[in-house]
């Protein structure tokens, strides 16, 4: 099994279950290649039928059927109904955190209750996905477009050239969850990497940062850990 993640999640896209995404690990964390690299992209779930297009590169490799474990916490706040991030293919263990909400069904990523409730499952799933390698030999933008049956997912490969414009200035804010207030003396890491502390206005100014989704990871002394409470935080865009 792959090294196993925890999400916190209350999902509702109206999206089935395939999905394509860029492996971050895979690629270093990096959203954006030079000509020649790899990108590595999944597709969840693994080993269905399914049609892939690009409108340029190439598929360098495939790997079907590999498998990864789960941890998500689904929230329902007076509903009947949550998604899961992936589309487990074998529930493992699931169980409500406190108050018991009762049976629950399982239809996919979609778990079910009879009526609409306030509670939290805790749920460890394994699922499958296909990972494909990609790469390009100039600098261009690809379209990777996965259809199988009547659904279709796709993402967008980054092998422009990188010039000034492609540099933002970014400053985060750190507010409390509950309260929105700032907060002052949090110690901010992005890409695993300590970036600096918030100030008294809960501001950290980033400076000139490239396009891209970075990790994001926020601590301080009587808070909980970002990457472990139940605020989907733990990244951002820059676009």
């Amino acid at each position: 099994m792959g090294k196993e993640s925890v999400i916190f999640t209350r999902r509702d896209t109206g999206q089935g279950d395939l999905r394509v995404l860029q492996d971050l690990p895979m690629n270093g964390n990096r959203t954006h290649f030079l000509p020649g690299e790899r990108c590595f992209l999944k597709i969840y779930p693994g080993l269905i039928n399914h049609e892939t297009t690009m409108n340029t590169g190439e598929v360098l490799e495939r790997k079907n059927g590999l498998s990864e474990e789960h941890t998500e916490y689904l929230v329902f706040h007076e509903s009947d109904h949550a998604k899961t991030e992936y589309p487990p293919v074998k529930i493992l263990e699931a169980s409500w955190e406190g108050k018991d909400c009762g049976e629950f069904r399982n239809s996919g990523s979609t778990f079910s209750l009879s009526e609409k409730k306030s509670g939290i499952l805790r749920v460890r799933y394994a699922t499958t996905f296909d990972r494909y390698c990609i790469s390009a030999q100039a600098h261009t933008l690809i379209l990777f477009q996965v259809f199988a049956k009547s659904e279709t997912s796709y993402t967008t490969i980054d092998y422009t050239e990188e010039t000034d414009s492609d540099l933002r200035q970014v400053t985060l804010n750190v507010r409390d969850a509950c309260t929105g207030e700032d907060v002052e003396g949090a110690n901010v890491y992005l890409n695993d990497k300590f970036a600096g502390v918030s100030r008294v206005d809960g501001t950290l100014p980033l400076g000139l940062i490239r396009r891209g989704t970075y990790s994001l990871r926020i601590t301080k002394e009587g808070y909980a850990d970002s990457d472990s409470d139940n605020i989907r935080n733990d990244s951002f865009t820059v676009e």
